[in-house]
């Protein structure tokens, strides 16, 4: 039964508790760059996040992931402590985000989904193929054991490309890698080829994350294999997609992954359970909150930085510090 009203109940009590009680913020992000064509919104500009980063110079203490998650054990948080972390494992942080961390001092997290080193994200391969799709037509693919369909409805406004986009996003991702590259498949040979906007979205390479590995301003943690949402999978996959991602960073890194990020903030009480079963110390989750001691380290929350002003991150920070 749905509580009229609870998300903003919840919502409302983490401010208050942020304002009474010792915390920190982790902070989420996923790629630093000057995108044409972001559909999934999940750039900030090189412009808005060096403001971003002064205005945490100014007003906040930012310390590694780890070091908040120890303190968070005491309860004795650092005031204005912030941590920052990435999802996914794009190039872009090492060539964008990363030198602008280090001009700042800042260290930070970044969280790698290990099937897709040196490869390209399914969501940007998707990207590139439906920004030639007329979302004015119809459009049906058939490649697995469900069907995807789109009929624009004359009767509404004028159909979108995000709407379009969005949707197909939505059927691809629960299924499978095998499923999911099947109707990508089917779409690339109907309606189009890949554009070369693809080359502007690359994870990172093997002797990229070597590269990061050897900085001690970095922390690299596992995002999973293949970047499913895991509440969806039985718990033997879940436990290959945790445990297979810790082993490979580990190997090639030569450094122990304490960390862990739940692809889509995708978790089950299985889920967490199987972080902490494979030797992790903490994991970040995507519901927003502040962390403070009895903050559970296994879905330690994060709030995840917009593409805005430096004007407009102070008044966020400003809700929750």
């Amino acid at each position: 039964m749905k509580i009229p009203g609870r998300k903003t109940l919840l919502y409302s009590t983490r401010l208050v508790r942020s304002k009474f009680v010792k915390h920190g913020l982790i902070l989420g992000y996923h790629r630093v760059n000057k995108l044409s064509w972001d559909p999934f919104r999940l750039a900030v500009s090189p412009e808005s996040f060096s403001q971003q980063l002064e205005i945490l110079h100014e007003h906040a203490n930012v310390i590694s992931l780890h070091d908040l998650a120890e303190a968070r054990v005491s309860g004795d948080i650092p005031p204005r402590s912030i941590a920052i972390t990435f999802d996914d494992g794009y190039a872009d942080y090492l060539s964008v985000a990363k030198p602008l961390l280090d001009k700042a001092g800042f260290p930070s997290t970044i969280f790698i989904s290990t099937g897709y080193i040196g490869h390209e994200f399914w969501w940007d391969i998707l990207s590139s193929l439906a920004c030639s799709l007329d979302p004015e037509k119809s459009l049906t693919l058939d490649a697995g054991r469900s069907k995807f369909e789109w009929h624009p409805d004359s009767n509404r406004a004028k159909p979108s490309q995000s709407a379009l986009i969005n949707d197909l996003a939505s059927f691809l991702m629960p299924l499978n890698k095998d499923e999911r590259s099947g109707y990508l498949q089917q779409l690339a040979e109907s309606f189009g080829t890949l554009t070369s906007e693809l080359r502007q979205n690359p994870a990172l390479s093997r002797q990229e994350v070597e590269q990061l590995a050897a900085d001690d301003k970095v922390t690299i943690g596992s995002h999973t294999v293949s970047h499913p949402m895991l509440s969806l999978l039985p718990a033997r996959l879940q436990h290959d997609e945790i445990v297979k991602s810790k082993q490979m960073l580990e190997t090639l890194t030569g450094n122990t992954v304490s960390g862990f990020s739940f692809p889509h903030g995708s978790k089950s009480d299985t889920s967490v359970r199987l972080v902490e079963e494979c030797g992790y110390s903490y994991a970040c989750a995507s519901h927003n909150d502040v962390v403070w001691r009895n903050s559970d380290p296994f879905c330690l929350p994060r709030i995840w930085a917009p593409d805005c002003s430096g004007d407009t991150f102070l008044k966020l920070m400003h809700r929750w510090l």
